[in-house]
């Protein structure tokens, strides 16, 4: 596996989950509030997150030696990232 990706992934995938959090947390308090406001923040954050999560699988594709299109997998969410993990590695 390269290294290089392979950090930058984890990275990137770490952030995202953290981000994903943040925005569930976020949406329970816009729900107890009634804030449309903090339901924006919410939706922008899981945008955010999404995408960052679809770079970060990409990233880890590369590092398994696949094209990063493979990333495309991280629409599935945690379904797509275990399907990357159980890919052999072909970087070597």
């Amino acid at each position: 596996m390269l290294a290089d990706y392979k950090s930058k992934a984890n990275l990137a995938i770490g952030l995202a989950i953290i981000l994903f959090i943040i925005a569930a947390a976020t949406s329970v308090n816009a729900g107890h509030s009634g804030s449309s406001g903090l339901v924006l923040a919410a939706k922008l954050i899981e945008i955010v997150s999404g995408i960052l999560f679809i770079w970060g699988c990409s990233l880890y594709a590369k590092a398994k030696g696949y094209s990063g299109y493979l990333g495309l997998l991280g629409f599935l969410s945690l379904i797509g990232l275990i399907i990357l993990v159980f890919l052999p590695d072909k970087s070597s």
